[in-house]
């Protein structure tokens, strides 16, 4: 076998005696495998919602602006990005997430923090002469919502062509 070619996306021709391919990018099989269940649960958990009738009062829905504000947290720019860097990365220095979200600048960072404190997703973290940022369990809860939806919209074109069935879900 040695000395075979075979085809790699890094090089026209390799063979076996070159060595192992070079680590694919993208989702293990694994994490494959975990977001599939995450979905499920998550799929579970809103057709129980409907189910229940656990639906927002018809007073809730009449005022936009209230959807609005309530939807701010998840959708405002950069919020997002902040709760799923400190999510997946922990509590961080603030030039440690803006070195990490590279085209923010350091108002709208300082301005996004201050929101998600006062909203109570974000709090500051002292230790010793060094202060971070980290999520509140809140925040935690709302990075576990964001956190699939960037892992789906970063991998879906591998998502879409590994789905087992029709690819209605």
């Amino acid at each position: 076998m040695d000395g075979e070619p075979y085809e790699d996306a890094s090089a026209s021709r390799r063979t076996l005696s070159d060595g192992p391919p070079p680590p694919r990018h993208g989702p293990t099989a694994e994490q494959l495998d975990r977001f599939r269940a995450h979905l499920a649960a998550t799929r579970a958990f809103s057709a129980r919602l409907v189910e229940e009738r656990c639906v927002p009062s018809e007073r809730f829905l009449t005022g936009v602006q209230g959807t609005v504000s309530v939807l701010d947290p998840l959708f405002s720019a950069w919020n997002p990005a902040l709760l799923f860097h400190l999510h997946v990365h922990g509590p961080r220095r603030f030039n440690e997430l803006k070195t990490a979200l590279e085209a923010i600048t350091s108002r709208v960072l300082t301005d996004k923090l201050r929101h998600l404190e006062e909203e109570g997703f974000v709090t500051r973290v002292q230790e010793g002469e060094v202060q971070r940022y980290a999520l509140t369990e809140d925040g935690t809860r709302l990075a576990q919502l964001v956190h699939p939806a960037v892992f789906f919209l970063h991998n879906r074109e591998r998502l879409a062509s590994t789905s087992p069935g029709d690819g209605s879900g």
